[in-house]
């Protein structure tokens, strides 16, 4: 597929660095939603909510979000890369502090250059984006060595958590920017959400204590925490 890239303009420039302002304010978010909800529990309700404001969005501007034959599999393999990235970003997040998580999901442009160097034509690797890329390896390095010079190992598994995070986050970016060739962003953004929500909303009221009738599996309580 030969996938457009252009340059950043003025507008999309201001809107990605909007994007930029509220994404430092997600990991905070998240860690002040989860004093009352599990990680399941919180992306289940974000993505309801956040699905029903996509739909009065694509009903105000007459986009149809019918899914066409053709676009089943890809979006299906959207929603699946979306719900494992959201849980690791969530569950990692509850077990190392929001500033942390802030700084090591901000890393996910060093993959989604790395991931698009690859995968997309015409996106390829500059000095300028090997020096971006630099700067945020050794900020996560950082972290990482202090988390194992002071011992601060309850951090560790979090950490991780949304470092991983970060890496399936990129690779949806490069996803989504093959997607949105075809689709309309709100009928990706919809699917997206809307087929992975049965699984949080599922797995929050089996295996998650926040729910009435969870299940207590301590095996499977370890492998989604």
């Amino acid at each position: 597929m030969n996938v457009q890239n252009e340059r950043l303009g003025l507008q999309t420039g201001s809107l990605a660095l909007l994007t930029a302002v509220l994404w430092g304010r997600n990991s905070v978010a998240i860690k002040m939603a989860l004093t009352g909800f599990s990680p399941l529990a919180v992306a289940a309700i974000r993505f309801f909510l956040g699905g029903l404001t996509v739909w009065t969005w694509a009903r105000a501007i007459g986009v149809s979000l019918k899914m066409e034959p053709e676009e089943k599999k890809p979006l299906f393999g959207l929603a699946t890369l979306f719900f494992f990235q959201i849980y690791l970003l969530n569950g990692g997040t509850h077990h190392t502090l929001a500033g942390r998580s802030t700084v090591l999901i901000s890393t996910y442009p060093f993959f989604t250059v790395t991931f698009a160097h690859f995968f997309l034509s015409g996106d390829r690797l500059t000095r300028l984006k090997l020096l971006g890329m630099t700067l945020s390896f050794a900020g996560v390095a950082l972290i990482f060595s202090e988390n194992l010079l002071l011992g601060a190992h309850p951090y560790l598994i979090g950490d991780g958590m949304v470092l991983l995070s970060a890496v399936l986050l990129g690779g949806r970016q490069v996803y989504l920017k093959h997607l949105t060739q075809n689709m309309h962003p709100a009928r990706i953004l919809i699917w997206q959400a809307g087929l992975s929500l049965p699984a949080f909303l599922l797995l929050s009221l089996l295996f998650e204590h926040d729910f009435p009738f969870a299940i207590d599996t301590p095996i499977l309580g370890a492998l989604l925490y």
